[in-house]
């Protein structure tokens, strides 16, 4: 059985290896959900501006 690690035992270089990581795969998938909502976003967007400028 696996003995579990003391706070001091802990190697923080890898350790923030392993944070940057999953950083950066939310990082990821944030950009990810931004790029596939664009087309939504902007046609609401146009659609909005047509509207306002016609004064509805």
């Amino acid at each position: 059985m696996r003995e579990e690690q003391k706070f001091w035992e802990v190697d923080l270089l890898e350790l923030a290896k392993l944070w940057l990581a999953d950083l950066s795969m939310f990082v990821r998938t944030a950009v990810m959900f931004i790029a596939l909502s664009l087309p939504v976003v902007l046609s609401a967007l146009v659609l909005w501006a047509i509207q306002w400028y016609r004064g509805v």
